[in-house]
């Protein structure tokens, strides 16, 4: 399973073009001040997207900041990797998600 790293819109395209019907998955940083066109790209290439929600973003999660994982639910990125995932579908229900 192909799962590249992007850091851009034109990374995605990138890969997408080199990697045509076997790339179906990229993951890449939810901080990065390239996540609005990261996440456009990502969709309308038809893939997956995936970033991390580990350390300071689940202690922050666990004392009341949702900042992060607003930020996941806002951009509709499908794959979340926490340590803390039971609470974390609690909040995405409380959204009315999955």
């Amino acid at each position: 399973i192909l799962f590249p790293w992007v850091s851009s819109g034109a990374n995605v395209n990138t890969m997408k073009n080199r990697y045509s019907d076997n790339l179906h998955f990229v993951q890449f940083d939810i901080n990065s001040t390239a996540l609005t066109q990261i996440v456009t790209a990502v969709n309308e290439a038809g893939l997956t997207g995936f970033a991390n929600h580990l350390n300071s973003a689940d202690t922050d999660f666990l004392n009341g900041k949702y900042d992060v994982i607003n930020m996941f639910i806002d951009n509709k990125i499908q794959f979340v990797q926490t340590d803390c995932g039971d609470k974390i579908s609690d909040k995405k229900k409380e959204k009315g998600l999955r």
